[in-house]
């Protein structure tokens, strides 16, 4: 069986494999940021309905509300 003369260059295929897939993840980071992850906005949210929550709560059980609940719109 004689030998091949080509030679497969790794380098060259993993530098082209790290492009596609720095590009494959950018492409997909920008569509999760873009289309809906706002962790901001989501934290403050959730903070918002935990204060009502338990502006309720103590409102329901007679308590007096702590100061940072009297402001409570």
């Amino acid at each position: 069986m004689e030998k091949s003369s080509y030679q497969i260059n790794w380098k060259w295929i993993g530098i082209r494999v790290l492009i596609a897939m720095t590009i494959f993840f950018f492409i997909l980071f920008l569509g999760w940021y873009f289309l809906g992850y706002r962790p901001e906005q989501q934290l403050l949210e959730d903070s918002r309905k935990l204060d009502e929550s338990l502006r309720e709560f103590y409102i329901h059980k007679g308590l007096p509300l702590p100061e940072y609940l009297q402001y409570l719109q």
